[in-house]
């Protein structure tokens, strides 16, 4: 959680904080349980004198469908419209559950004749209804949805990158492949693969002491428990932790391998000058040289272009128990959102669409 400045260039930081919700609170994104949620919140939020109530949420979910698209060079207010009365062929969707959404994949005019190029995703309006409620009941403002693959891209944009890279955000449940050069969105992809049951690996284990986020991440800092086939030791658990993480952590390896391969197949010439790492993946001693052997790119981490990011905002009020890292998608949300919401009805009469399975 974040309290920062909306829609700035250079937003400020005033507060952050994490917490741990219950099991199953959030399901693919979507919120199940609104009342354990909104006391878990609303009691952090008051123990941080947070009292702002204007609120963004920000998004990720194998439900969201998402690809890249091209269309002819229509002004900006008639992309919405076409980009509907196209839908099927780009998803297999229902309008009727679905809400549409998109972001030119480059900040360069398109010249005449030339095709437009967006970034286009389907959000479940279900996933959109849960935010909702879930600020109603919490006396919050809700501002809009934001889908994490364009909050990651606002980072990208704010950092003094020129060159073609992959920027991997790993997360609990899912993570998201970004292929961008400079500026320029070419390829994101999210798969559903995190680090979250390698993080319950350890918080089970005696390496860990409590069950508070920064227990857990001081646990996950502790040891080096990837990539660590060199590193003798006597602790047999240790041993026996390390290779049952390894294990876990493999499918996510493949998935960032397939993904950057099909994009080379796609465009041979294209040549990737590195990659960067994102969330909870940069806490993991050795990850980020498991990746440069299996991917053949060298890996830096978000944290070697703090510099960059601290032109654009205050983050020295992210300490270093909190980490850069976690809180840069939520950070990336406020710059420019994709502004998913509650579309209005005419047909009701209220105001708000009703969300189908909600009361």
């Amino acid at each position: 959680v974040l309290e920062t400045d909306y829609k700035k260039e250079s937003p400020k930081v005033y507060s952050c904080f994490a917490f741990k919700t219950q099991k199953d609170v959030v399901v693919e994104g979507k919120v199940m349980f609104q009342k354990e949620f909104r006391i878990q919140l609303l009691q952090h939020l008051a123990e941080k004198g947070i009292q702002t109530k204007k609120a963004i949420f920000v998004v990720n979910s194998a439900k969201i469908a998402s690809r890249m698209v091209e269309i002819p060079n229509v002004k900006e207010n008639k992309i919405q419209s076409l980009l509907e009365e196209n839908i099927n062929d780009y998803f297999p969707v229902d309008l009727e559950q679905y809400q549409i959404s998109y972001r030119l994949t480059s900040d360069t005019k398109a010249q005449k004749g030339q095709m437009l190029k967006l970034f286009v995703i389907a959000v479940p309006k279900d996933i959109i209804g849960s935010y909702y409620n879930l600020a109603q009941q919490s006396g919050l403002e809700f501002v809009c949805l934001d889908y994490e693959g364009n909050s990651i891209y606002q980072i990208i944009k704010s950092l003094n990158v020129k060159e073609r890279q992959v920027f991997l955000e790993i997360g609990e449940s899912s993570s998201t492949v970004t292929i961008a050069n400079g500026h320029e969105l070419e390829m994101q992809r999210t798969f559903y693969y995190g680090l979250g049951e390698v993080i319950d690996k350890i918080r089970t284990s005696s390496f860990c002491e409590g069950d508070s986020f920064s227990a857990q991440l001081k646990a996950v800092q502790r040891e080096q428990y990837v990539h660590a086939q060199e590193i003798d030791s006597d602790d047999q658990q240790l041993v026996e932790l390390r290779s049952e993480i390894e294990e876990l952590i493999q499918p996510v390896v493949n998935n960032i391998t397939r993904i950057i391969k099909y994009f080379s197949s796609q465009d041979p010439d294209a040549q990737l000058a590195g990659c960067t790492l994102i969330g909870i993946g940069t806490y993991f001693r050795g990850f980020r040289e498991l990746l440069e052997e299996e991917l053949g790119l060298f890996v830096s981490l978000i944290d070697d272009h703090a510099k960059m990011l601290n032109r654009k905002v205050a983050i020295e009020k992210i300490s270093e128990g909190a980490h850069l890292a976690s809180y840069l998608v939520s950070l990336g949300a406020v710059i420019d959102p994709m502004n998913l919401t509650i579309q209005s009805s005419k047909k009701d009469g209220q105001g708000f669409t009703i969300i189908p399975g909600d009361s």
